[in-house]
């Protein structure tokens, strides 16, 4: 469940350094909307000038904050689901923020936006060692579209968190390249669009990812793999403002009307229950459920 946080809360939890959320209402959740049901997270940006300039030109759901102290009350708050920072900025100190804040705030993604320079791979280096989710270069791939794609997987955070947490219960056993690239398949969704593609990511032949799963009592591989655009594909949707239509381009399926059927074969339910909402731990259970008890035909 999501608690709403007050304007008043914020400002005072970030103005030691005199450095206040620029819109710290985008943190809080609207009245009208009933916070069990409010899915989408927040990006919380601390980057020099010039950077927060293009990530708020590119992306308007980006909040942008002003200091240290302002990263780690956003962090607390129920809503942030990713911060993304330079490391280089305040002469490297940066870095051991977001090394703090991959250690201290796991729900929370922090994802680096910085110019590659000789001094920031070092920096770089050391964040990739606790997982930083992803790496921005500025004036190489900081295009609006891939700004964007930030703000999308912060929004499915919530939900994908719940959906791995539940798989990494089934998943004890298996060997952890494995469970790493299950991982990666909600974060990235568009990397893997088969077995074949989760199985070489985990360093092992198809058969053996299969047996693995079957050990694990995961049954369909083919919907594991799926509902990782399908969980993406709920949570944009749920946002608003977007179609059908251009969420399966974005996601990459060649008709709205196949993610319309493979959202209810993964899910349950069928896509215009969920555009009217749902409660994030309800579906990940039955998106677990399903792909632990539907069996694909290949696998038998």
């Amino acid at each position: 469940m999501v608690s709403p946080v007050s304007d008043d809360l914020l400002t005072r939890a970030t103005s030691q350094e005199g450095g206040p959320l620029a819109r710290p209402s985008e943190l809080a959740i609207p009245k009208h909307v009933n916070s069990d049901r409010y899915l989408a997270g927040c990006i919380v940006a601390y980057l020099p000038p010039p950077l927060a300039r293009r990530a708020a030109e590119a992306e308007h759901r980006i909040v942008l904050v002003e200091s240290q102290s302002a990263v780690i009350a956003a962090a607390g708050l129920a809503r942030t689901s990713m911060i993304i920072a330079d490391p280089s900025s305040d002469n490297g100190t940066t870095t051991d923020l977001m090394i703090d804040l991959c250690e201290r705030f796991r729900p929370i993604t922090v994802a680096a936006y910085t110019r590659l320079t000789p001094e920031v791979v070092g920096k770089l280096l050391r964040l990739a060692a606790v997982q930083l989710s992803d790496v921005v270069l500025a004036d190489h791939d900081d295009t609006p579209a891939r700004l964007a794609s930030l703000v999308e997987q912060a929004s499915a955070a919530p939900l994908t968190r719940l959906v791995i947490e539940r798989l990494d219960l089934q998943l004890t056993n298996t060997p952890a390249p494995l469970r790493s690239s299950i991982r990666l398949l909600f974060r990235n969704p568009l990397r893997y669009r088969t077995a074949s593609d989760l199985a070489a990511d985990a360093g092992m032949p198809r058969r053996t990812l299969y047996r693995h799963l079957r050990s694990a009592g995961i049954n369909s591989p083919r919907l594991l793999v799926a509902s990782g655009r399908v969980t993406r594909a709920v949570c944009m949707l749920a946002n608003g403002g977007r179609t059908i239509r251009h969420v399966a381009e974005q996601l990459r399926f060649s008709r709205p009307e196949l993610l319309s059927d493979l959202v209810e074969e993964v899910t349950g339910l069928p896509l215009r229950v969920l555009r009217s909402g749902f409660e994030p731990s309800a579906l990940a259970a039955s998106i677990v459920d399903r792909v632990c008890r539907i069996e694909d035909e290949q696998f038998n």
